[in-house]
């Protein structure tokens, strides 16, 4: 099926990139509980503690996830600081994606999050049908997922979407819904409020 960009390009750098924090954002959401630090510091490699740390502050501002070719520099620098004097000049290209994925699951438990589930994607796909019923424009139909999700405490990792079916504004829900079904099973790391909030327990 023919498809049309949703965001312009500067929206959706905007979109995939992580918050920019004034100084005292910056110390905000940089400031760590006593419990993620102690699993930091359980990490023995440094581009893990530092990777581990900025996903940390960024899913607490954003509550969504970030490639850590996107972190900002000052971000970086100031977290950097907070580590063990001594530790060497930090390469996060050596933060590989199988720790990354360890340490998401981490986070998110540590926040009172889980993992999305096909009740969560349902409810989502039930409010996209709705208004594609209502021929509500593709760019809003956007926005107002991210809305759901605000408004359900779900965390936010859809980072990425470019497309909609062209024919979206006069497509039949059940067509719309199946493109989004598809980009949610592809995508795979929302998450949604835990229960339960435990520990977490320090691994490489």
């Amino acid at each position: 099926m023919p498809r049309m960009n949703i965001l312009n390009t500067v929206e959706r750098e905007a979109f995939n990139s992580p918050p920019v924090f004034s100084s005292f954002q910056r110390k905000q959401y940089f400031d760590f509980p006593s419990k993620l630090r102690r699993f930091a510091a359980g990490l023995r490699n440094p581009a893990y503690q530092l990777g581990f740390l900025l996903s940390a502050g960024y899913f607490k501002a954003a509550r969504r996830f970030f490639s850590p070719g996107s972190f900002h520099p000052r971000d970086i620098e100031y977290v950097a600081r907070q580590l063990e004097p001594g530790v060497p000049t930090v390469d996060l290209a050596q933060y590989h994606p199988r720790a990354r994925q360890r340490h998401q699951h981490t986070i998110r438990t540590f926040y009172g999050f889980r993992a999305c589930d096909s009740a969560a994607s349902r409810l989502l796909l039930k409010e996209i049908a709705g208004l594609v019923r209502s021929q509500v424009k593709p760019k809003v139909i956007f926005w107002r997922c991210i809305d759901v999700l605000v408004r359900e405490s779900w965390a936010r990792s859809i980072g990425g979407v470019k497309s909609l079916p062209r024919s979206s504004s006069g497509a039949s829900p059940r067509k719309c819904a199946r493109f989004w079904k598809t980009y949610l099973r592809r995508t795979g790391s929302w998450a949604i409020p835990s229960p339960a909030k435990s520990a977490p327990t320090s691994s490489p």
